[in-house]
């Protein structure tokens, strides 16, 4: 990340897991999402791990590795939430297989990265 003048990597994951294709989520995170699902890691190390559907909190907080973990039944507008007015500039967010996401949930995703 500091390579790259990066200030936060945000992954996503649709969970359509497949053994060819590793799941950046679960990666960040170390809990294979359910649903879709977005991992948050900051330039300090810190992470949070956005899971849906809302069921699946407490299996998502018994696997993560991370600081935080946030269940919701709609991810775009917990997206918003979280980071509408609190991200960086967005050359300094890196976005890891937002293209792996449905069109409309990038689209609401993209419009608050910028």
């Amino acid at each position: 990340m500091a390579a790259d003048g990066l200030d936060l990597v945000i992954a996503f994951s649709p969970a359509a897991h497949h053994v060819d294709f590793g799941d950046a989520v679960a990666l960040i995170s170390g809990a294979k999402p359910m649903g879709p699902s977005f991992a948050v890691l900051t330039d300090k190390g810190e992470a949070r791990l956005v899971v849906s559907p809302s069921w699946d909190l407490s299996r998502a907080e018994k696997h993560a590795q991370t600081g935080d973990v946030v269940s919701t039944d709609d991810l775009a507008a917990t997206f918003r939430a979280m980071f509408a007015d609190k991200l960086p500039a967005a050359e300094r967010i890196g976005a890891a297989d937002l293209g792996k996401m449905s069109h409309r949930l990038a689209d609401d995703i993209k419009s608050v990265i910028g």
